[in-house]
């Protein structure tokens, strides 16, 4: 039986992986300053490099969005695990872009990693991968 707390913490944790979404998507990423921890973390093996620290995090992902003409971004299938303080939730993505003249598309899953700090939740940890290269060791690798 799922309590009320955990299901009002699953429903805050999509709701902020939404939000970096559309904030990504609509090039306003000053919107998730304040839901990401200062030390956060992003992995994202196609990249061949990690992110560390907020800052460097909105670089990256303002990079990546100029960098590819995003065409369309689906979600799907959003699992949310909470227990105390910690929360991992994860999703199925597909996403249609283009670089020059070159339109691509991939799917996957995106992993984030929230804990809780002075009552809000904080991303703590975000690792997207492409079907192609899915394995449990790329998702958790440090």
């Amino acid at each position: 039986m799922t309590n009320q707390r955990s299901t009002s913490s699953r429903r805050v944790i999509i709701e902020n992986i939404h939000r970096l979404i559309n904030s990504w998507l609509e090039g306003h990423l000053e919107r998730i300053d304040d839901m990401l921890d200062d030390e956060v973390v992003m992995y994202i093996p196609q990249w061949r490099d990690r992110v560390e620290g907020k800052k460097e995090f909105i670089r990256a992902l303002q990079e990546c969005r100029v960098r590819n003409g995003i065409k369309r971004y689906d979600e799907s299938d959003f699992v949310v695990d909470t227990h105390g303080g910690i929360s991992i939730a994860y999703y199925r993505f597909h996403i249609e872009y283009g670089i020059g003249n070159d339109n691509r598309s991939e799917s996957g899953i995106d992993l984030f990693v929230f804990q809780s700090k002075r009552g809000a939740w904080k991303l703590v940890r975000r690792s997207m991968i492409s079907s192609s290269e899915a394995s449990v060791r790329e998702l958790i690798s440090f």
